[in-house]
This record gives C-alpha cells, structure tokens and sequence, in this order.
C-alpha cells in the first residue's frame, strides 16, 4: 500500500516568530537559510515579512538611489522590456524584460 502524502498545515506566527524575523530582516540573513532555520518555505516567510512591512533578503535595495533625496532615476520602456536611467551619468542601469533571444515580438 502505498504512503500517503504528509497534509501541510499552516501555522500560525507567534510573537517570538515575528521577533525572529525582524532581527533576521535586519541581519540581511539571506531567504533561503532563514527559511531552514524556521522550519518555513521561502514563500510563508516573504509574505509574513511583506504583511509586516519589512525587508527579508541580503540583495534587497540595490536598486534604490544612494542619496536621500529626490530619486534621480528615469524610466522608459521600450519593444525590449523596460530600461531604467539616471541624469546624472546617461547610463542605462538594467534592462527587464528583454525577449530579443525568444525570436522578439
């Protein structure tokens, strides 16, 4: 007879839980070890931290203008995807979206 599959089961954050993950949130302790040590999918733990209104992750942010101020950045998209720009220098900074491998539109 074969196994049955385990049924998951959702469990609900505790205020230690919560506690846990700010600290991690502010550690930049990357997704995929915090979700080992919680024993939590990568996916329970980035909604919680979305519905707290935090960071979760080591990459978050380097996008973001360094300066304080007003964001510099300017936006355009394009047939290949959506290109982002900056005043200052002219330099494109990343490029989404680009399907010119897949054969194009």
């Amino acid at each position: 007879m074969a196994k049955k599959a385990k049924k998951i089961v959702a469990r609900p954050y505790t205020k230690v839980d919560v506690k846990e993950l700010r600290t991690h949130s502010k550690a930049r302790t990357p997704v995929a070890k915090l979700a080992k040590a919680m024993k939590r999918t990568e996916g329970s733990l980035r909604q919680k931290a979305l519905r707290l209104g935090i960071g979760l992750g080591h990459q978050r942010g380097h996008f973001l203008p360094v300066s304080g101020g007003k964001s510099d950045i300017t936006w355009s998209s394009s047939p290949c995807g959506i290109t982002a720009s900056t005043s200052r220098t002219g330099v494109k900074l990343s490029s989404i979206g680009s399907n010119t491998d897949a054969g194009g539109w």
